[in-house]
């Protein structure tokens, strides 16, 4: 089973990541995050992690600069304004909804 994180910046602000959305012909809105190679705090959590924006990238996501340009800013951003730690699988459930979830877990040694 594999354990959930809670990842947040550091002054607890909101974190966005880029993604792209698009209609299907059925009138459906589907969407997708973009992924980067994780930087190397966020390694031993995963190999990859959502692509972050500040604000300034946010502004850049949504410009009509060229991929290229918009791409260099991005990925320069290292991460080392964003903690996290583990939470209780409960959060999995979408019938769980409450702050609780997002408690720092920690296992009870046996």
């Amino acid at each position: 089973i594999k354990q959930p994180y809670y990842f947040f910046h550091t002054s607890k602000r909101l974190l966005f990541a880029a993604g792209l959305y698009w209609k299907r012909s059925s009138g459906i809105t589907e969407s997708s995050i973009i992924t980067r190679e994780a930087v190397s705090s966020l390694q031993p959590i995963h190999n990859r992690s959502p692509l972050l924006l500040t604000k300034k990238q946010r502004e850049q996501w949504v410009s009509n600069l060229s991929s290229e340009e918009i791409y260099t800013e991005i990925l320069d951003y290292i991460y080392d304004d964003i903690k996290f730690h583990k939470v209780d699988r409960a959060v999995n459930n979408p019938k769980n909804n409450n702050d609780s979830l997002i408690e720092k877990f920690e296992e009870v040694p046996f």
